[in-house]
């Protein structure tokens, strides 16, 4: 099993897929944390899961008194069929809240389930050998 944790900052753009008027994004200063996790059963399937986190705050932005919260998360469960041939099965979900002081508050919700085909590129779905070779051995 491998699993990560990132945090960190940025400058983003928090935009609407239902835009209104001339402008219809943000820019600020943007706080992000990823998770990751991967489960990998011996050489036959693999569970990918991510999920982020951004926060398009208001600082250093050129209109005030606003926010966004963005999430990000996705799932993929892949199978190999045969030698490094397999199936994967994936789904996404994306959900943005925007509040502001002079407009509406905003709620999305976007969501995709995909089933596709995928060349591996290797044996083990990328997992290593993590033990100590003994001394003396090949």
């Amino acid at each position: 099993m491998s699993r990560g944790f990132l945090l960190g900052k940025s400058y983003a753009v928090g935009d609407s897929y239902r835009g209104v008027g001339e402008r219809d994004y943000h820019t600020g200063v943007t706080p992000e944390g990823v998770l990751a996790l991967r489960l990998i059963f011996s050489d036959r399937a693999s569970i990918d899961m991510t999920a982020r986190e951004y926060y398009v705050s208001d600082i250093a932005s050129d209109e005030s008194g606003g926010h966004e919260q963005i999430f990000r998360g996705d799932a993929a469960l892949t199978v190999r069929v045969r030698n490094l041939h397999g199936i994967t099965l994936k789904y996404a979900a994306s959900r943005r809240d925007a509040r502001y002081a002079d407009q509406d508050s905003t709620h999305q919700d976007v969501a995709a389930l995909s089933i596709g085909y995928v060349y591996l590129g290797q044996t083990r779905s990328g997992a290593v050998d993590w033990r100590p070779k003994a001394e003396g051995g090949p």
